[in-house]
């Protein structure tokens, strides 16, 4: 964890460097669908039909992907920076004897982050790609224990739109840590 720290801490200055005379980009929203909810979707059915007598039904609950972006634009067509996403999953399992367990996962996902736009600064409706890498910090809790480990974090969005000027809305479809489907508000300051 402390090298992720470490990582993100420099991503965050390089950007911040780069950022000198430049817009910037805050950007604060919420997704749908995501790797950790898919993963841990999965993971479950394949436990069900894998373990004979193993639990009756499982009641899977979560957070969705809340998600925060600062973006820094060096060129006209790029930016650049940093995606922070904060998910929460819960799953309770009912056994056949009536008994109950809990698991808890909490998702912390930092991630360096390039921009694409494919239409000009200027209009007021803006098309990009982005695509996202870094690391996400796995917090698990579940039956008296806990657990902690990191994996690799992406994001890949093909297309993503962006209403607005100063303020604006935006939404974005891809696959990863954001989710398929990605929206929120954006303020260029």
């Amino acid at each position: 964890m402390k090298n992720t720290m470490l990582t993100f801490s420099f991503l965050l200055i390089t950007a911040i460097s780069f950022a000198q005379d430049k817009k910037m980009d805050l950007r604060i929203g919420y997704g749908v669908v995501t790797v950790p909810q898919i993963v841990e979707g999965l993971s479950t059915v394949l436990a069900t039909g894998l373990v004979p007598g193993g639990y009756s039904s499982v009641d899977m609950s979560g957070s969705g992907a809340l998600n925060g972006s600062l973006l820094f634009f060096p060129e006209k067509r790029f930016s650049m920076g940093i995606d922070m996403v904060m998910e929460k999953n819960k799953s309770t399992y009912s056994y056949s004897n009536g008994s109950k367990s809990t698991l808890k996962n909490s998702w912390w996902t930092f991630m360096a982050r390039g921009d694409y736009k494919y239409t000009k600064e200027d209009n007021f409706v803006k098309l990009y790609a982005s695509a996202s890498a870094g690391a996400s910090l796995l917090s698990s809790k579940g039956s008296g224990k806990k657990d902690k480990n990191t994996t690799f974090a992406f994001h890949v969005t093909p297309i993503g739109v962006r209403m607005g000027r100063s303020f604006a809305f935006y939404a974005e479809g891809g696959f990863g840590f954001k989710g398929l489907l990605n929206a929120g508000l954006s303020a260029q300051l």
